[in-house]
């Protein structure tokens, strides 16, 4: 079966919001979601061939950064920064389960799921 870039961007999408990586502000209940979610984007964008450094700020918060280098070092750089932790959902704000993607062909909405 051959994958489209759509198809794959979907997976990951799924893959990444079922990883609960809920940030409550609470140090004592956040877990280690995050570094896992981190870890989950490193793995895939290795495997694309980018380098990677992995650090946690502290236990479970993980950061993660990524490059990939150009082939002109005189044309300016690209920075993209995202957050890999959600706020706490109200399952009753939803109309689906948020820890359950729910994929059309225009959007991919959810949030990751306390545990």
């Amino acid at each position: 079966m051959t994958r489209t870039l759509e198809d794959e961007a979907l997976r990951f999408a799924r893959e990444l919001i079922r990883i609960p990586s809920v940030n409550t502000g609470d140090p004592a209940t956040i877990g280690d979601g995050e570094a896992r979610a981190a870890q989950y984007v490193r793995r895939l964008l290795e495997e694309a061939g980018y380098e990677t450094e992995y650090a946690e700020s502290v236990p479970g918060r993980g950061n993660l950064v990524a490059r990939l280098p150009g082939r002109d070092r005189k044309r300016g750089a690209l920075l993209v920064h995202a957050h890999l932790d959600v706020v706490p959902a109200v399952a009753e704000d939803w109309t689906h389960p948020p820890s359950r993607p729910r994929c059309t062909t225009a959007s991919c909405t959810g949030a990751a799921r306390s545990t």
